[in-house]
């Protein structure tokens, strides 16, 4: 899989490594993606909730 990273991602990437919060460019991905994958399971636990509200009112 190719990705293409605008400038200022690039930038971005490159400071975090510089920083020391990560080794390699893999690290930021997968820290970033795994930030992603919470956030999706944040908005499906969300809404999930909102859902079982809505029926335990119509009871």
């Amino acid at each position: 899989m190719n990705i293409i990273l605008t400038p200022q991602q690039e930038e971005f990437i490159q400071s975090q490594i510089a920083k020391g919060k990560y080794t390699n460019i893999e690290e930021v991905i997968n820290s970033a993606l795994k930030l992603l994958e919470k956030q999706d399971y944040q908005q499906w636990l969300n809404e999930t909730r909102q859902k079982v509200k809505v029926g335990l009112e119509q009871l």
